[in-house]
């Protein structure tokens, strides 16, 4: 990380999501953890683009589809960016609570 930071390179912290995974009875069932990366700390972020639609809007594709005898799926977006092109590297710390695990 000091090597990094003699090159002016921007590190951006990672943070530990921890999650319970529950059946349809509410036993649990496993425990998920994953590392993320807290990318509001970019400086240099350029646009974001976050489409919405209002419920007004959703409602009135529902009863066109209903009348129509259309199929309706629903759909989830989760990993929009996931596959996104990033233009340079980008370092990530590693999140506080790893490093005795790590070594």
């Amino acid at each position: 990380e000091n090597e990094l930071r003699k090159q002016q390179v921007e590190i951006i912290d990672g943070k530990i999501v921890l999650k319970l995974k529950v059946d349809k009875y509410s036993n649990q069932v496993r425990h998920k953890a994953r590392v993320v990366a807290r990318g509001f700390q970019e400086s240099d972020q350029g646009d974001t683009f976050a489409p919405m639609a209002h419920p007004v809007t959703i409602r009135t594709l529902i009863v066109i589809a209903v009348t129509k005898g259309w199929y309706m799926r629903q759909g989830d977006v989760k990993t929009a960016f996931l596959n996104a092109d990033v233009p340079k590297p980008v370092y990530l710390r590693q999140p506080k609570g790893l490093e005795p695990l790590l070594g």
